[in-house]
């Protein structure tokens, strides 16, 4: 098996459920995106190719219907990036911020998980599966497993009379599903890919393997 080249982002609060397994699914953004009209997505000979859903010959595309060129392939490996400590210099592993606070005792620098070389990765995942969907597309199953978990939501509570009469304000308990559309917005919406618009993104399915 030839070693990963290709990096792929995880947040810091992420990456101990990969680490552990329990974290198996994650969508990255299709871009560009398919046109307005796109109904669905399916395989075609150079990549995946749309349809509005009025077209009976799924082979016939016009020549402005281009295939979109899927970035993940099934049975790649890849190095997990994430954010972590470097020397001043940048030239050594001081550690990683999803495991703990900044290194103490030594001048260190935060490094953007962006840039992280392969030489600095602990975590490698092989993809199992890649498919097409729009992001609110996705079963309550495929949210736990992007490491969503059921949360109580405080910054919009409710307000709930007591037995007394009193009228008291109430974190209402929210499931994985409304935990994701909260994890794709902070992921995508200030990039201009929120949850509300219905983006198209590709759903990878992994499992963690040795270096």
């Amino acid at each position: 098996m030839s070693t990963p080249t290709r990096g792929l982002i995880f947040t810091p609060d992420l990456i101990p459920g990969v680490m552990s397994g329990a974290v198996t699914v994650t969508s990255r953004v299709i871009k560009p995106q398919p046109p307005s009209n796109c109904a669905y997505l399916h395989a075609a000979v150079n990549g995946w190719a749309w349809t509005d859903g009025a077209t009976v010959d799924y082979d016939y595309f016009p020549r402005d219907r281009e295939a979109l060129t899927c970035p993940f392939r099934v049975g790649e490996r890849r190095y997990l990036k994430e954010t972590w400590y470097s020397s001043e210099r940048g030239d050594d592993l001081l550690g990683y911020v999803a495991d703990s606070d900044c290194p103490h005792g030594v001048s260190y620098r935060v490094r953007s998980s962006m840039f992280m070389p392969r030489w600095a990765a602990r975590t490698w995942i092989e993809i199992v599966s890649v498919k097409p969907a729009r992001c609110q597309e996705i079963t309550e199953e495929e949210a736990i497993a992007s490491g969503c978990r059921p949360f109580f939501d405080h910054d919009n509570p409710v307000q709930v009379k007591s037995p007394n009469g009193n009228v008291h304000p109430f974190a209402p308990l929210k499931g994985p599903l409304d935990a994701y559309a909260a994890l794709w917005d902070q992921l995508n919406g200030k990039r201009g890919y929120p949850w509300i618009a219905k983006c198209w993104a590709w759903r990878v399915t992994f499992r963690t393997v040795a270096p």
